[in-house]
């Protein structure tokens, strides 16, 4: 993931379909947090995390889902409501102010 932005998207948003679904896992979501993390603290999050989500769609039920998921603090909140807003989806954008 750190070599390559298409590689960081594609582990992101593979990571991120698993919040689709609603099997549980719990072997796999210590997982899906570092992986997380791990791009969130990387300078091209917004861009990882927004290019993820294209064939996402936002809703309040997924963002809850991953901020208790991931056990998001406030700051991450805040990192990913950032990036949401840099979206070049208008939708998405709005949803970003929810997560502060």
């Amino acid at each position: 993931m750190e070599y390559e932005l298409e590689g960081s998207i594609l582990t992101l948003q593979t990571c991120l379909d698993y919040l689709k679904t609603d099997l549980k896992n719990m072997h796999l979501e210590p997982v899906l947090a570092s992986v997380f993390k791990f791009v969130l603290d990387k300078p091209n999050f917004a861009t990882v995390f927004c290019q993820s989500l294209k064939s996402t769609e936002i809703t309040e039920d997924f963002l809850e889902k991953l901020s208790n998921l991931l056990k998001l603090s406030v700051a991450e909140k805040i990192g990913t409501g950032l990036a949401l807003s840099e979206s070049e989806n208008a939708d998405t954008r709005m949803f970003g102010e929810l997560l502060f």
